[in-house]
């Protein structure tokens, strides 16, 4: 958010008259704006309320109001201050903005768009207006128009960043991967310096398939480090005066997805079946917005804190305070995550789970992972932190109520259908290579691809379909489906598809069970770092050693096997959902004690190194 402005004539000097009762409205609202600006908060609210006081309507107090509450992290109390000062004067640009931008944080894309678009009316010279439209709309899949507004925000502000990144975002979503990297890395030498910006290129990394182990660690290490410059250990080794009890270990976990997310559904089972003799949990909810797994989440903890609204030095002391001794960050280099309050040092042990790739951070002491995807003395993927290798790294909830199993649409159709629903912008040039190099070895095969809005854009579709026609695929064997719907109906599309694609280097996880879940197998090329063995760890474990390539030619062939064999693709679509409810990667309390014991040995590696922590006492539970 920039700083505020006021429609209510030129700001005068911000020193205020001798006889401050004698100040017009608008002398006092000047006068406040300048605290404002420089970041005197509270006494411009007390100015603020105090013209309010005398006019309770009046739109830009009311307006400068909501931006403070904003700014303090307070959508719940800034809304109805918007609400109120359009109302009074509904032409007030900045409002409307500022409104669109709570709205899409909420979901509430639709109303955002419109908020944005009459902002733009008002005043089309504010490149905010056309950044926040373009922002939304990537949300709605409207990726083109996506770009066409970022490109106007930057075409009246030459220099701003944000607008860079977003562009960026609309970009990588349309798979131009390498222009959107341009404008990521546009945004960063812009500055400010902003944690989503650096995730953004950081994150890009890992789509890339000429980037090697040591230029993604070596790059990580060097966008993280202004982030954490300032950052101080709250935690000390030092020995404490108070002496330890006996368990339950104090557990920390952070993440924004804890809601309706891959990472939110995913971690749930642990959650539900942690131990609660043995563990105490505490879970930081950094999410945009809630809902019943949410509620799931927090009926399962023993604390829950909502933490979106501080910064990360705040985050670090509410963890500190609350005495976690294993704090465990949940997918920090993604959505709105953020590994850097472990710069902060909160917790003696600390933990990167589900992140894709190292932290770069030298506080974070431990990396989950397993033997597949990291295996022992083969990795070749360089990290800041200490493997630690679990059974088997990931963990699912079974997908109740799901679609009935179908028979093989093969046995109908009299051609195989290969199918991703992986997102696009995964679907690189060499990915492309490959599922082309199998199409032309089955000429009657097809091949369906499907990501929410994304592949209903028309331009979207029309480049797809040019790039397998470059390759000898022509447009009749590619089904391009653009939907947003529930999981159940999303889910019923497999019922099309017979064989299932996976792109690289950044590999499907969920996509890959939810695959293997209807029946349908799932071929992986398995690459050299977590991001590229993802699928081929889910697949594995699966049973399914032999769709796990080792290399593109590999791949082809076990496509190409599987193509040729009715009768085995027949009893895997009836055998595969019970083989994985049998599996580990269904089995939650397994799991649960598994990740538990890499707990305790963490801790007790601790106290062995650190014999004085053994007598650490955390501060009593402040909760109800």
């Amino acid at each position: 958010m920039d700083q505020p402005t006021s429609n209510h004539g030129e700001m005068i000097n911000s020193t205020p008259p001798n006889n401050p009762q004698t100040m017009t409205l608008e002398e006092a609202l000047n006068h406040a704006l300048g605290l404002h600006n420089a970041g005197n908060l509270a006494e411009a609210e007390q100015i603020y309320r105090q013209v309010l006081a005398v006019e309770p309507n009046h739109a830009i107090a009311l307006h400068l109001l909501s931006v403070i509450a904003l700014q303090a992290g307070r959508p719940d109390l800034a809304e109805p201050l918007m609400h109120q000062a359009l109302a009074s004067n509904p032409d007030l640009a900045e409002t409307h903005i500022n409104l669109a931008d709570l709205l899409h944080q909420r979901g509430e894309h639709k109303a955002s768009v419109n908020h944005c678009r009459r902002a733009i009316e008002l005043n089309p010279q504010l490149p905010e207006g056309h950044n926040n439209l373009g922002n939304v709309l990537r949300t709605l899949g409207q990726l083109n128009e996506s770009v066409d507004a970022c490109r106007q925000a930057i075409r009246l502000q030459p220099d701003f960043n944000k607008a860079y990144h977003n562009l960026g975002n609309a970009l990588r979503d349309l798979g131009s991967m390498h222009e959107a990297m341009t404008n990521y890395r546009k945004a960063l030498d812009l500055g400010p310096i902003s944690l989503n910006i650096v995730k953004s290129y950081l994150s890009g990394l890992l789509y890339l398939t000429d980037v090697t182990p040591d230029e993604l660690f070596d790059t990580i290490r060097r966008e993280m480090a202004p982030l954490i410059a300032e950052a101080s250990p709250l935690y000390q080794d030092q020995p404490p005066s108070k002496s330890r009890a006996t368990p339950p270990l104090r557990i920390g976990y952070l993440s924004s997805d804890m809601n309706n997310h891959p990472v939110g559904r995913n971690v749930l089972p642990l959650l539900l079946h942690h131990n609660p003799e043995a563990f105490e949990v505490y879970a930081y909810s950094d999410a945009p917005f809630h809902d019943p797994i949410s509620a799931r989440i927090k009926e399962a903890v023993h604390g829950w804190r909502e933490t979106r609204s501080l910064s990360d030095r705040q985050v670090a002391e509410l963890i500190h305070q609350d005495g976690i001794q294993v704090m465990i960050y949940l997918a920090g280099l993604f959505d709105g995550n953020r590994d850097t309050v472990a710069a902060h040092r909160p917790a003696p042990i600390q933990v990167s789970f589900h992140s894709g790739t190292t932290s770069g951070l030298e506080t974070m002491d431990y990396w989950l992972t397993d033997r597949v995807i990291h295996p022992p003395d083969e990795t070749q993927e360089r990290f800041s932190e200490q493997l630690y290798r679990l059974p088997v790294f990931y963990n699912y909830p079974p997908l109740e109520p799901a679609p009935e199993i179908n028979p093989p649409p093969m046995e109908k159709n009299g051609f195989i259908t290969f199918a991703s629903f992986n997102n696009p912008t995964k679907i690189n040039g060499k990915v492309m290579d490959l599922w082309a190099r199998i199409l032309k070895a089955l000429p009657d095969a097809r091949l369906m691809i499907k990501y929410k809005y994304v592949l209903g854009d028309p331009q979207m579709q029309e480049r797809m379909v040019h790039q397998f026609e470059r390759r000898g695929v022509v447009a009749g064997r590619l089904t391009l489906i653009g939907v947003q719907e529930n999981l159940i109906d999303h889910l019923a599309y497999y019922h099309q598809a017979d064989i299932a694609l996976d792109p690289f280097p950044f590999t499907g996880a969920t996509t890959t069970f939810q695959a293997l879940w209807m029946g349908v197998p799932v071929v992986t090329l398995m690459g050299d770092r977590f991001i590229g063995r993802m699928a081929g760890d889910i697949v594995i474990h699966a049973g399914l050693e032999e769709l796990a390539a080792p290399s593109p030619d590999h791949y082809v062939a076990a496509a190409l096997k599987l193509a040729d064999d009715p009768v085995h693709l027949r009893h895997l679509r009836e055998t595969l959902r019970e083989r994985l409810k049998s599996s580990r990667l269904c089995d939650g309390a397994s799991y649960a004690r598994s990740v538990e014991h890499a707990y305790q040995s963490m801790w007790k590696k601790q106290e062995t190194d650190h014999p004085h922590l053994s007598h650490t006492q955390p501060p009593p539970s402040t909760l109800a």
